[in-house]
């Protein structure tokens, strides 16, 4: 895949499969909007493919995709960047809630990142002990954490987040949920459809010539 540079878009209002869209909101079809100017992302403003994993950190195949990205922004620096929204939360489930709200606090210390990797690593034992644990592991002051996950600090955040995902995606509530510069990508998104889902939206953009990647 041949490296080049990107020019620095406008605002896009309308993000169609094949564009850039814009690094401050996305449009879905009518007035369906996301919000990314103030959501955790990996990646240059000026990457040519924006991606969204819509997910919660109870959601499977978390650490294969984010492992996939990973991968493709070593081989090709530059080109892509990955935002993460809250998504597809269960009403009944408070350890997803509890989680996504230290993913909260971890993000307004710009700790989000790498609190996200333990929580996708740790999904099957989350526990409102663990997360604080978790979140002392990544430079975070536990007591803090217990006291903004005790008192809901996040919550309404959180729900605003959720519900603005929910809305973009048109109700969709599979998660995870890739997004990828207009084209949507959901049920089991394993390594290799990853990376070839981003190598394929660079080509889309730039005319690239792309090799699968393995």
């Amino acid at each position: 895949l041949q490296k080049l540079a990107a020019p620095v878009f406008s605002q896009i209002p309308i993000a169609m499969p094949g564009s850039r869209p814009s690094a401050d909101a996305l449009r879905a079809d009518g007035d369906k909007t996301v919000r990314l100017v103030d959501a955790p992302a990996q990646g240059p403003e000026e990457a040519i493919v924006t991606a969204i994993l819509f997910a919660n950190f109870r959601c499977g195949n978390l650490t294969e995709i984010w492992n996939a990205f990973q991968e493709v922004a070593r081989a090709q620096p530059g080109l892509f960047r990955l935002h993460f929204l809250h998504h597809a939360l269960n009403p009944s489930d408070a350890l997803a809630w509890q989680a996504g709200q230290a993913a909260l606090v971890a993000h307004a210390a710009g700790k989000f990142w790498e609190l996200a990797e333990l929580l996708m690593q740790n999904r099957y034992n989350i526990t409102p002990g663990r997360l604080t644990e978790l979140a002392s592991d990544v430079g975070l002051d536990a007591k803090s954490v217990a006291t903004a996950l005790r008192g809901g600090a996040h919550r309404s955040a959180l729900q605003r987040e959720n519900e603005g995902s929910r809305r973009f995606l048109k109700g969709n509530t599979a998660c995870p949920v890739l997004w990828i510069n207009g084209h949507i990508h959901s049920g089991y998104l394993s390594s290799w459809r990853v990376k070839n889902a981003f190598l394929e939206a660079a080509r889309e953009v730039r005319g690239l010539r792309v090799q699968p990647m393995p």
